[in-house]
């Protein structure tokens, strides 16, 4: 926006002393003359002289072709000072800046040099060596000789790895910032770029932009979200550092700009530019003092008034705050008479003054205080309005009509004349003291200024879009153009003038152009001075501007993304100078100055500016304490600004005495409806009354002032009377409110004033001497007795008596049906009754058509529901059964012969989207449809065709009121007229013989918006905002008339009717204001209306109950009428006389109550691990309201800063700020930690069952139980029904199978041993004694190929099976015989769901009742009467929002899993459904719910969307709520397949079939681990050695033991071979020597051979083959491995590779194979390893321990592996390690001595993270953990220890391990190796055997 000069002052701060006003992307100081500043724009170069600070000025400029220039650096090559410019992709120019005043673009204006890796950014210039850097996005740094500066010479390139910035420079180092990395280059020489290293692996994640290099460190501006200013330490470039950060406050972005400099204080500082933030400035000196903005002095206490003049109101809600010509005080009033308004408050009232919304005087106890409230207020601060806005009169019928006013000015001091323009003409007014103001003249034209001129008050100036002209107003009646003037431009709005002694301007500002000057000085002969535009501002297009022409001062404010406020000297009025500019936050509209004070409205502010030193200086803002404003218009009168609020008619006023301290004075709100514009005035005409004007949008002018202005005429029908007949007024009573809370006795309703004044005797006597009783007239109106007996129509407040009667006929009781009868949170525009029913309305919603049946109880029920939202809707006068609905853009008609099943037969669209009304009218065979479409008009729709309406008229409108837009419509089919209201306001009369082409008759203007309308006979009666107005549509001779005949109600309430009907002379109007009710008005004599009164609707949750335009009263089966109103947010209101016997079920459930907290000791706080389970075997995510009650207790257990995911939404976290936690939702957060605790009932552990159990490649669907008293399931499969069996010791196990394609299984309701099986395509029946031997004993086939599901049906000798088929319907089968199940309806399905697909079901025997869920696009819930169970009657269906998949029964109250929601259906009607609560949204993860279960009070159901299983407590079924879920993490998702059960073992388990193949078991126990495939023991080999292979070897003839190649024989060898062996011992002592224990011989005595001791030495030994792969032996040694080390480990990197990873104790080599079978060095790696082993992640790679630190290494060039990442360990300790894959994760243990084991997830390569806090993860306790052994398929962690151990972990949460067993051996033990289900231990002297599996448990057994 600007550039600004900042200062330092003595405290060590700085201040702004001067500013440019031009915006710059880059700024640096001239290296050739310190007083001059280039400055880079997107499309130049600026030079600035910035040698006088405080005024900064360019004295030279260039353009360049670019409009993305950005980055400057400078080179001089002796002889011309050259600025080079990077322009984005356009390339770098060189700009010769040598002369300051004429910079010269070399090259042809084209760029120097264009990098050719992509977008340039910054640049750097080695002035020595001649050398110019540059960096791009393309990942590059570039390097260029310029010795020839206009032609650089690229040298050499180097990656950054990523987009770069800016570049520093220390000698020849180059320092880039590249995004996340600092590079570091060496640049020595002339042409080479080599990287030496990078920075920081340490440090924060970075975006870093900007950097400057000081004495060896780098500062860094980070351009992230939460950025920082990063320092490095790059002292030795070949290993940089992170040293630290600092936040930048806010969270704005640093930009490339970032610099350091000791400044004269010899501070040094650090600065830093930063986006949205300003300039940080760094130090390590605080300065002296904070600067903080200037506090403003408090305003002045309310000089213009006493605050006796202020009362506090009691704030009636929806109606105007303020009554008669008091206004809302300003807050600066209140608080200047706090005292005095506190005092007469009572405690706890809420007081709303003139501030921002949402703010209020609250009083407690006896004290008041400001602040934001959340209750609405009870009372208001109100008294007289601000100077000259106490009343108000629009000004509309005084101008053409459509004429639109744009601005006004006062024709001088001593008339009484103005001047408004408008598109239409110049029209002057005049004041009239009787009759306001009239028209004297008008000049034509569409003007949009006037301005009178300083020459000639009798001349006006006036500007048009294209155009200026002068008129003579003398006289005003006879005003006349007297010259004119063309401007070359169509959009000029702002006049403004100036004239000297000598000369007179005016000057227009033109959008899109700029600013015209006019010579006017001879008003016959003007011209545009230069024949075209004087200027443009720079910041945009110009808007209000202003000259002050006592200081020859031109203000223009601007708009665009730079807009602000220029300051001209116009001492030469055609050559203005600019002095200075303000960029303001929004455009600036209108201006006003005086004395130099500058004052500006733009949008919700008015800022002023003092203009007084030469340049515009900020001087204050108003006004804070103002309520919410956008201002437009701005005048100045007596020390006030009168400001224009463009978001109403509204007139802010502002105290300017003190224009560095203004204040908000209050406003004043004419109501128009619409905005004010620009043109604002104020001003004293000739008869000395102030006024204020304003310019209204809506195309009126509205007056002000401080004297009420003369009546309004009246239409010219005169008052009703009171009606001739008086009411009865002996029913009439006087009700105490406070005694009973109700206004009147129930069913009654506060009498009418008429009813009271013809009943005044009757009323007075029944009312007590010195009392008042209210009654139904105006605010507070009220009857009062004295002391003497005398009554009064009077007013007072507060009175609780209240003047009641029989409320209006049809009235009496009301029912409201909202939340659980309509869509939830839907809002009701529209109610209809089915023509051809008398039970059935429709109500239209924003959220779905629902069709509602009155009741034998005479309440209402929804039936039906369709899935659209509807405008408005009637019932087809031509098709059976057709409703007609309108949304914003079509038209659709629904068949409701099905009532519990709308559906949709055609629709059209309309070219609207405003459509909202419609009407019907039949000519011939044909029906046609009206539709009412706001400013689009009328359309007309063909509907003779229900499936295929036809848009008449080619599409286009047949009718469009010139009045306004389309509200209402009536058909009068006898006499072919429509009826069509507007809001213009219009009434219009159509002959409609042909409906395309409607002739309109006759057109009336209601005096407010009309809405609905109605006629009966030829009275037609139309709902106009707060009237009735009734016409008269013919004479007595029957021709056709349009002519009021009177209007009501003078003495009802205040009213908005927007809806109305009528029925036996009473017309019932819907009221869209206050809280919203029900007035009932007397057109028996339409002449003579009168008010009957009023039903007000009950509080609604989902805002306030409005009335909308849908009332009809109609008379149901049941004989009784009733008024249904359509009431927004508020539902159905129906009206009768007769109360039903069954009140409607509450319209919102009472909350739920909290579950119980669980013991906060037992929740558990554990870090995230990427890829594994959330918590720990045995516990799950703990839920919301588990947080709220034990937030302290998990908060002390997690680090600052950790965000903890729970069981709630995704986006949900259990978040630490310093010490306090709360739930936060944050999408761009990630959990670092998981707050865990005791699963919900009876799902705390999980099994998964799956091949080997079930059958291979099966896909599982259904589970049943087969009997408490059994420890047997069945399980239906794709493959077969499997029956399990639970054991103890080792889980299922399976017991048989039975061959097939099973869907779903049911144990028989008779039988314990029978099982229901279905198929696809058939039903079985299958005897399940013993289980061990299943036999179907009978089958049925059925015509479909997609039976899925099965409801059981008991009920005396009828036993049925119901199967459910997609796509067919349902079937019944009578499974009374076994071995005989027979096909009702011979095979064929006996019914169909009427609203989709089957899915599940449930039957209630004792109620003959069936549910059944559908899916589809009408997806629900239907219930059928099963009285007769073969042929059911369809009852209800309510529409699901999803498609209901399963569903369970208990007592009258029905479950519905359907897709995120468990929903619960009241079905105690026995013939409706009712939808009762629904769960569980927030408080439960994100479902995808398909099966559901039931044990206790709990509900069970799975979750599609992965193996979960979700646990709602429906103790109270109407509020349920969410406990917790258990995740079994088998990648696929659950089936609809669900039971949860007590098996014969005691055990409750919840079973879930598994869309992966497999069955899911919960329960409370730990389950049986999973049987592993058995490795039998080895055993001895049963064929004895190859004896004829031993041999004696005699070792004096070689000195060898054997051969080579050979070894010596092992004992169990020697003795199988004995007799082979013995012949071959020649030699009887010592004997032979043999692979034995030392001292040990075998020798020959005699003729046998024995083992023996002997003593001496051997010469002779048994040798034979050695063991396999043994043969022979090669060592690699010094030369190979570093000389005199010591060998640790080895591993080879993977099968069928050649390489061999050698950890030694200096560094870790490479050995490679090569072609002779050799090995060869081939590389190393500078580490020592204690330990090593190759990734089975990732074959090139290998994990290396040391003992302090895990290495990930690289081995993918073998001769130089590299470390990728580590991660440090708590000990060094360190010694052995194993790795487990896990999911998609990988895990490594360590074993780290008396430290423990430790877990690191290596799933990362490059991130490697220490699992469980820095602290071990298991920690054997017989000693130091030694060697580890892993079993992936079991999870399975073996660990030995020095303590002569064997521990057993159980590793599912590698963060977690939980030990299972432990085992001892002989001696200390080392290291392991598995085979199958077989572990060996090294241990020291002896190899120890262990069995780990015994039938399936995991066992630790030495064998």
């Amino acid at each position: 926006v600007e550039l600004s000069v900042l200062v330092l002052t003595s405290n060590g701060r700085f201040t702004k002393t001067g500013a440019l006003p031009v915006g710059y992307i880059a700024v640096e100081p001239s290296k050739a003359d310190s007083s001059l500043v280039y400055g880079v724009q997107p499309h130049g170069l600026d030079i600035i002289d910035a040698s006088n600070p405080s005024k900064p000025s360019v004295v030279g400029s260039v353009t360049l072709p670019s409009f993305s220039c950005g980055n400057i650096a400078q080179f001089n090559d002796s002889v011309r000072h050259i600025a080079y410019i990077a322009c984005s992709n356009e390339g770098v120019f060189a700009v010769d800046v040598s002369t300051s005043t004429q910079p010269v673009v070399l090259g042809f204006q084209k760029s120097v040099v264009k990098a050719s890796s992509g977008t340039g950014k910054g640049l750097l210039v080695d002035q020595a060596r001649k050398l110019l850097f540059q960096v791009t996005y393309g990942e590059t740094v570039h390097m260029y000789n310029v010795a020839d500066a206009e032609a650089p010479v690229e040298v050499a390139t180097g990656k950054t790895g990523a987009a770069s910035y800016e570049m520093a420079m220390d000698g020849t180092v180059l320092f880039v910032a590249a995004k996340t990395t600092l590079r570091i280059f060496q640049t020595a020489g002339s042409a080479s770029l080599t990287e030496l290293s990078w920075c920081c692996h340490y440090g924060p994640d970075l975006f870093l932009v900007g950097l400057v290099h000081y004495n060896g460190l780098i500062y860094a501006s980070d351009h992230k979200g939460v950025s920082d200013m990063v320092v490095m330490n790059v002292t030795d470039p070949t290993q940089p550092y992170y040293i630290g950060h600092r936040a930048v406050p806010g969270g704005s972005a640093g930009k490339e700009g970032i610099d350091i400099a000791t400044l004269s204080d010899m501070t040094t500082r650090v600065f830093m530019a930063v986006d949205h933030g300003g300039v940080i400035v760094f130090s390590d000196v605080p300065p002296a003092v904070t600067d903080a903005p200037p506090t403003k002095a408090p305003p002045p206490p309310p000089h213009e008034y006493e605050c006796s003049d202020f009362d506090t109101q009691v704030k009636v809600p929806y109606m105007p705050a303020c009554s008669g010509d008091r206004v809302l005080m300003s807050k600066h009033v209140v608080e200047g008479c706090l005292t005095t308004l506190c005092g007469a408050l009572p405690d706890g009232a809420v007081v709303q003054y003139d501030g921002p919304n949402g703010n209020f005087l609250t009083k407690s106890g006896i004290a008041c205080s400001f602040g934001g409230s959340s209750l609405p207020a009870t009372h208001a601060v109100c008294g007289r309005a601000a100077p000259h806005v106490s009343f108000f009169e629009v000004q509309a019928g005084v101008f053409q009509s459509g004429a639109k006013v744009r601005e006004v000015c006062i024709l001088g001091s001593d008339k009484n004349d103005i001047a408004v323009a408008t598109n239409k003409d110049v029209t002057i007014l005049r004041a009239e003291e009787s009759t306001g103001f009239t028209p004297v003249a008008r000049i034509a034209g569409d003007f949009m200024a006037v301005v009178g001129s300083l020459a000639d008050k009798d001349v006006l100036l006036a500007l048009k879009p294209n155009g200026f002209s002068i008129i003579d107003l003398y006289p005003p009646e006879d005003a006349k153009v007297i010259s004119t003037v063309s401007l070359p431009s169509s959009a000029c709005h702002g006049l403004t003038q100036h004239k000297t002694a000598s000369s007179h301007y005016a000057y227009a500002t033109c959008h899109g152009e700029g600013v015209f000057a006019i010579d006017i000085t001879d008003s016959t002969n003007i011209s545009v001075v230069g024949g075209g535009m004087l200027f443009k501002p720079a910041s945009g297009n110009p808007k209000g501007a202003f000259v002050e022409v006592a200081t020859a001062r031109l203000y223009v404010g601007t708009e665009g993304g730079n807009s602000g406020t220029h300051m001209y000297d116009i001492s030469n009025p055609l050559a203005p100078i600019e002095l200075g500019f303000q960029k303001t936050s929004r455009n600036s509209f209108e201006i006003f100055a005086k004395d130099n004070i500058v004052y500006v409205v733009q949008d919700d502010t008015l800022e002023i500016f003092d203009g007084s030193t030469g340049t515009l200086t900020h001087l204050s803002s108003c006004c804070p304490g103002a309520p919410s404003m956008y201002l437009v218009g701005v005048d100045f009168y007596d020390s006030m600004i009168y400001a224009s609020d463009h978001a109403g008619a509204i007139v802010m006023v502002m105290n300017v005495s003190d224009p560095s301290n203004p204040y908000f004075m209050g406003h004043k709100d004419a109501m128009t409806g619409v905005g004010g514009k620009e043109g604002i005035a104020v001003g004293a005409l000739g008869d000395g009354i102030v006024r204020v004007f304003q310019a209204d949008d809506g195309g009126g002018l509205v007056v002000f002032s401080d004297v009420r202005p003369p009546p309004t005429p009246v239409p010219a029908t005169p008052m009703p009377s009171p009606p001739r007949t008086p009411p009865d007024c002996s029913s009439l009573y006087i009700h105490d409110a406070s005694a009973t809370g109700l206004t009147c006795a129930s069913g009654d309703t506060l009498m009418g004033e008429h009813v009271v004044e013809a009943c005044q005797t009757e009323v007075c006597s029944r009312l007590q001497a010195s009392s008042s009783a209210a009654y139904d007239g105006g605010s507070n109106a009220v009857i009062s007795k004295d002391a003497g007996g005398t009554c009064s129509l009077t007013t007072a407040s507060g009175v609780t008596n209240n003047v009641c009667g029989s409320s209006p006929p049809y009235t009496t009781y009301l029912e409201a049906y909202d939340d659980g009868f309509l869509p939830a949170f839907s809002r009701t525009n529209d109610v209809c009754a089915l023509p051809d029913s008398q039970d059935e309305v429709v109500v239209a919603t924003d959220r779905g058509l629902v069709v509602m049946q009155v009741k034998s109880d005479r309440s209402l029920r929804a039936v039906g529901f369709y899935d659209a939202g509807f405008v408005a809707v009637i019932g087809s006068e031509m098709q059976r059964n057709v409703v007609l609905g309108v949304n914003g853009n079509g038209l659709q008609l629904i068949d409701t012969s099905v009532p519990a099943l709308p559906t949709k037969l055609g629709s059209v669209s309309v070219p609207s989207g405003k459509c909202g009304n419609l009407e019907q009218m039949e000519i011939g065979a044909n029906l046609f449809v009206f539709v009412s479409c706001n400013s689009d008009g009328i359309f007309l729709i063909d509907v003779s065709t229900a499936t295929a309406p036809v848009l008449m008229n080619g599409g286009a409108a047949v009718a469009k009121p010139s009045t306004g837009s389309s509200k209402g419509l009536f058909v009068d089919e006898q006499r072919k007229l429509l009826f069509v209201t507007t809001t213009g306001p219009g009434l219009h009369m159509y002959n409609v013989t042909d409906p395309v082409a409607p002739a309109e008759l006759f057109v009336e203007r209601p005096d407010h918006a009309a809405y609905e309308v109605v006629l009966r006979n030829t009275i037609l009666y139309v709902g106009a905002d707060n009237t009735l107005e009734i016409y008269q549509t013919a004479d007595s001779t029957g021709k056709l008339v349009l002519s009021q005949l009177s209007w009501c109600c003078h003495y009802a309430p205040d009213m908005f009717i927007v809806g109305i009907d009528e029925l036996d002379g009473v017309v019932y109007a819907s009221d869209h204001g206050g809280n919203g009710f029900l007035t009932a008005m007397n057109v028996t004599d339409p002449h003579e209306p009168y008010y009957m009164g009023h039903r007000e609707f009950p509080p609604a949750t989902g805002g306030r109950p409005l009335g909308k335009e849908g009332v009809f009263l109609a008379k149901m089966s049941d004989g009784i009428v009733r008024v249904f109103v359509a009431a927004d947010h508020g539902g159905l209101m129906v009206f009768s006389d007769v109360k039903p016997e069954a009140t409607p079920a509450p319209l919102t459930p009472t909350p739920p109550q909290p579950p119980q907290p669980m013991d906060c000791d037992h929740l558990i706080v554990q870090p995230v691990i990427q890829y594994q389970p959330d918590c720990p075997l045995g516990k799950v995510l703990t839920n919301k309201h588990v947080l709220e009650q034990c937030n302290n207790n998990i908060c002390s257990d997690m680090p600052d800063g950790a965000a903890a995911q729970y069981d709630g939404t995704s986006n949900s976290f259990f978040k630490k700020t310093g010490t306090s936690c709360s739930i936060v939702s944050d999408a761009q957060a990630s959990a670092s930690h998981s707050v865990c605790g005791t699963a919900a009932p009876h799902i705390a552990y999980y099994n998964v069952l799956k091949d080997g159990i079930l059958l291979p490649d099966s896909k599982t669907r259904e589970v049943c139980v087969l009997g408490s008293d059994s420890n047997d399931i069945a399980v239906a499969t794709s493959k077969g029904l499997s029956i399990l069996r639970s054991s103890d010791s080792i889980g299922f196990v399976p017991v048989s199978h039975v061959p097939g394609d099973f869907m779903a299984c049911e144990g028989s309701p008779t039988d314990a041993d029978v099982l229901f099986a279905v198929k696809p395509n058939g039903f079985m029946i299958i005897s399940l004694y013993p289980p061990s031997q299943p036999t179907v004993l009978g089958s049925a086939s059925i015509s479909s190929g997609a039976c899925h599901g099965m409801i059981r049906y008991v009920k005396g000798s009828k036993n049925y099976v119901y199967v459910t088929c997609h796509g067919e319907g349902i079937f019944v089968v009578d499974v009374a015989n076994d071995t005989n199940p027979v096909l009702f309806n011979n095979g064929a399905k006996v019914f169909t769901s009427a609203s989709g697909n089957p899915k599940g079901g449930c039957v209630d025997v004792a109620r003959d009742l069936f549910f059944i869920g559908t899916e589809g696009g009408n997806s629900g819930v239907e219930m059928w009467d099963f009285t007769d169970p073969l042929d059911p009657q369809h009852l209800h269906y309510m529409k699901t929002q999803f498609r209901a998949f399963e569903m369970l029964l208990r007592g009258n109250y029905l479950f519905v899993v359907q897709d995120d929601t468990l929903e619960v259906f009241d079905t105690s009607d026995n013939k409706n459904l009712a939808s009762v609560a629904s769960c569980c949204g927030l408080n439960g993860p994100s479902m995808y719910a398909v099966g559901i279960a039931q044990y206790g009070d709990m509900i069970y159901t799975s979750d599609h969307a992965g193996a979960l299983v979700v646990v709602i407590n429906a103790t109270d079924p109407e509020n349920p709520f969410y406990v917790g879920h258990q995740d079994a993490k088998t990648g696929v998702g659950g089936k609809e397949g669900m039971v949860a059960a007590k098996l014969g073992d005691g055990i409750v388990r919840v079973f879930q079939a598994d869309d992966g193949g497999g069955l899911v078991v919960f329960s409370d126990e730990p389950p049986a681990p999973t049987p592993a495939p058995q490795t039998p023991m080895p055993s001895p080999a049963s064929t004895p050695p190859d004896c004829s292979a031993l041999y004696i070897h005699d070792s004096t003839s070689d000195g060898k033991t054997c051969p080579e190649g050979d070894t010596l024989q092992s004992e169990h060898i020697i003795e199988a071979c004995s007799a082979v062996l013995c012949g071959k011992v020649d030699v009887s002592w010592p004997g032979v020597g043999f692979s034995g224990q030392s001292g040990k011989a075998y020798r020959k005595i005699g003729a046998t051979c024995e083992f023996g001791d002997y003593s001496g030495s051997l010469a002779n030994y048994i040798c034979g083959p050695s063991p396999p792969h043994t043969t022979y032996m090669e060592v690699y040694d010094d030369g190979f491995l570093p000389p005199f080390q010591r060998a640790a480990d080895l591993c080879m990197l993977g099968e069928k590779r050649d390489e061999v990873l050698v950890a030694t104790s200096s560094k870790m080599v490479v050995l490679e194979m090569k072609s002779n079978g050799r090995f060869q060095t081939a590389g190393s790696l500078d580490a020592v390893y204690i330990a090593i082993v190759p990734s089975e992640l990732q074959k090139e790679v290998a994990y290396g321990l040391r003992s302090n630190r895990l290495d990930i290494i690289d081995t993918t060039t073998h001769t130089l592996p590299k470390i990728v990442a580590y991660v440090s360990m708590p000990s060094s300790r360190c010694a052995n390690l194993e790795q487990m894959a896990i999911g998609t994760g990988h895990i490594v243990f360590a074993s780290c001595d008396s430290d423990g084991i430790f877990a690191v997830d290596v799933s990362s390569n490059t991130a490697p993270k220490l699992l469980g806090s820095n602290k071990p993860v298991a920690k054997p306790t017989s000693g130091s953990p030694k060697g580890l052994l892993i079993d992936e398929s079991r999870l399975l962690l073996f660990a030995v220890t020095m303590g002569s151990t064997v521990h057993l972990y159980n590793v599912s949460s590698p963060s977690a391990p939980v030990e299972i067993t432990t085992a001892k051996t002989g001696d200390r033990a080392f290291e392991m190796a598995q085979s199958g289900t077989i572990v060996y231990v090294a241990a020291d002297s002896q190899l120890e055997i262990f069995q780990t599996n015994n039938n399936g448990k995991v066992i630790l057994e030495k064998v």
